[in-house]
């Protein structure tokens, strides 16, 4: 097993390397939901084009995503690979951990 950047010889290390970033966790659950045109990822996320273009960048070098041209626009789409349709269970575990451990705050009004 390599090193990780954080000079770890561990599987959660080694993970972190490709999706350890918020905002790729974020772009992987909308993408198990069905977006997979850069717009649709933007507006939903309310994300920057550069920081997204980034992190869709990182996700493809890793191979959770893979790009490919549209049948039906000239704009590419994105889409997950075995690989990353296999991050499914981590995401819906981090959604129930957070709806315990993080539930939304409910806005105080004064």
């Amino acid at each position: 097993m390599k090193k990780s950047s954080f000079g770890l010889h561990c599987p959660v290390a080694m993970t972190l390397e490709s999706v350890g970033d918020p905002w790729c966790l974020l772009i992987v659950r909308d993408a198990l939901m069905g977006v997979s045109r850069f717009k649709s990822f933007e507006r939903n996320l309310k994300i920057s084009k550069n920081i997204l273009s980034n992190r869709l960048d990182t996700l493809i070098v890793h191979g959770v995503l893979e790009k490919r041209n549209s049948v039906d626009s000239p704009w590419p789409e994105y889409h997950l690979t075995q690989k990353g349709r296999e991050l499914a269970p981590v995401i819906i575990e981090l959604g129930k951990w957070g709806a315990t451990w993080n539930p939304p705050r409910k806005n105080k009004t004064t």
